[in-house]
């Protein structure tokens, strides 16, 4: 079984980019990778404004995730400096109410995604913090 679901506590649109609140949940019931970017906190390398009219969109420097289900996980951050370029870095085991920082690697410019990655069960991880 499948689930991904999609939570916001703004009410910004969500496929413009990665909001505080947003939500990376999923049930499988043997080991997987789910990329948050693509299902459910939209463009990560961009953080914007509320109001889409104040002020352009910054690049995405640190996200605060914390395992909010009851499985422990992964996080996985892939970045680079531009197209084509993908490093991955992998995080300790997140036991359930900790919580990771995701940053691109030192020198790299992007976070072009966040993947879950767990042994099974039910993994959810939200957005505490942007920067």
């Amino acid at each position: 079984m499948l689930v991904i679901a999609v939570s916001r506590d703004t009410e910004a649109p969500s496929d413009i980019s990665l909001q505080i609140g947003a939500v990376c949940m999923t049930d499988f019931p043997s080991p997987t990778e789910v990329s948050c970017g693509l299902t459910s906190f939209g463009d990560v390398r961009y953080r914007c404004p509320t109001d889409m009219h104040s002020a352009p969109c910054s690049l995405t420097n640190v996200v605060k995730l914390k395992n909010t289900g009851h499985t422990p996980l992964q996080f996985v951050t892939i970045s680079g400096s531009g197209p084509g370029e993908r490093n991955e870095t992998v995080s300790g085991v997140i036991q359930p109410g900790m919580s990771a920082i995701a940053k691109p690697r030192k020198g790299e410019t992007y976070i072009y995604d966040i993947v879950l990655r767990s042994s099974g069960g039910l993994t959810q991880a939200r957005v505490m913090k942007i920067s």
